[in-house]
């Protein structure tokens, strides 16, 4: 561990974290690669309270790492529209997430700020509350991962400067510390509790009846359907190959067209047009129209075939989609724990539902307008 570099680190965590994917955006925040580059500055100003997570006080340091370490340089937000040289609570917002929709991306990244603390904070209250110990793991991820910082950032620079030149703000060695180990305590205990029914129902049996019933609830969420997709340009040129996939009469037909009309081996190979057991939100980021709505119907059955007009970069498209297995319960078992997908993603759902409740977040708008204020723009 200690030979990892940490951006190796951070993959890592990122993979720790990858059933996530199936809940909500609390949740899905921890699975997200932390990678990229921002160069942003921030004016370090001791005791500016910004933020209150139930009764825990976050300062503005914290909150400041966490935006920009674990939100604004979690993913390259330029594929989606995001401007580094531009102020982004005065950038429109035009990517969706959880169906939610914001005015601009500094309010997306707030509220994913706000809502990973808010999750982080909950899951490691429970674990005190219920008496779990942590393991020499948690320790040793927190020290690795800052020694790999230190050997990046050499000896030349201060770490504060290190993290401004890589994550786009001058956080202090000891603000990440604090961070880390909230979140590997936090993402264990999370790991742990989900791997167990025993020992979710131990820790969170008296806050719903049972995870069937909260797959019946939100089985939107939780089911998947698996499908073959692909798409074609809208014109006279593909409007045959367009018509031939529409009437394929087996997924063997469908998958054969699909095939021949990439002429990729690596596709064929890949097997690249089939898309097994996918939730609805997946698919929603998969599709540019509406055939999300279409093959996660309770109605839609296995060698339904579907498609839909749409656009990509300004030009019609025509996706067309043939279900292989209709929508249904997950029931592919998660490694070697004694839970099912299905399960999980209840079991997620249950914990998002919790951290709200419980963990109440307040964000003052005097704070807001400070942290709004301090970031400078790079020219």
């Amino acid at each position: 561990m200690a030979k990892q570099n940490s951006r190796q680190l951070r993959e890592q965590r990122k993979e720790n974290m990858k059933r996530a994917s199936y809940i909500g955006v609390a949740l899905a925040l921890l699975i997200i690669g932390l990678t990229g580059v921002i160069i942003w500055a921030v004016n370090a100003v001791a005791g500016s309270e910004v933020i209150a997570v139930g009764n825990t006080k976050i300062d503005k340091d914290m909150y400041t790492c966490v935006y920009y370490y674990n939100t604004m340089t979690a993913q390259q937000w330029n594929q989606y529209g995001f401007e580094l040289t531009k102020d982004p609570y005065e950038q429109e917002f035009d990517y969706q997430m959880d169906n939610k929709k914001y005015d601009n991306w500094g309010d997306f990244f707030e509220s994913q700020t706000n809502e990973t603390l808010r999750f982080l904070y909950a899951m490691q209250a429970l674990a005190e509350k219920g008496g779990y110990v942590y393991s020499d793991e948690v320790e040793a991820n927190v020290r690795s991962e800052l020694s790999a910082a230190e050997k990046e950032k050499g000896t030349a620079k201060s770490f504060s400067t290190y993290m401004l030149e890589n994550y786009g703000a001058p956080i202090e060695k000891s603000t990440l510390e604090q961070y880390l180990e909230l979140y590997y305590r936090s993402t264990e205990f999370y790991k742990a509790i989900t791997e167990s029914k025993a020992m979710f129902e131990q820790y969170l049996g008296d806050s719903f009846s049972s995870l069937e019933a909260v797959y019946l609830e939100n089985s939107d969420a939780v089911d998947v359907v698996s499908f073959r997709y692909y798409s074609l340009k809208n014109n006279k040129t593909y409007a045959e190959k367009i018509e031939a996939l529409k009437n394929a009469k087996s997924e063997k037909e469908f998958q054969a067209l699909c095939n021949a009309y990439e002429n990729n081996e690596e596709y064929t190979k890949n097997d690249s047009s089939l898309y097994s057991d996918i939730s609805l939100a997946r698919i929603n980021s998969l599709s540019k129209g509406d055939i999300a709505k279409k093959i996660s119907s309770k109605s839609a059955r296995a060698g339904d075939v579907y498609f839909a007009d749409s656009e990509e970069n300004g030009k019609p498209i025509t996706e067309v989609v043939y279900v292989v297995k209709a929508r249904a319960k997950n029931e592919n078992a998660y490694k070697k724990s004694e839970v099912k997908m299905w399960e999980f993603g209840a079991m997620g759902i249950v914990l998002d539902e919790y951290a709200e409740k419980n963990q109440a977040i307040t964000v003052s708008d005097r704070g807001m307008d400070y942290f709004k204020r301090i970031m400078v723009i790079p020219s």
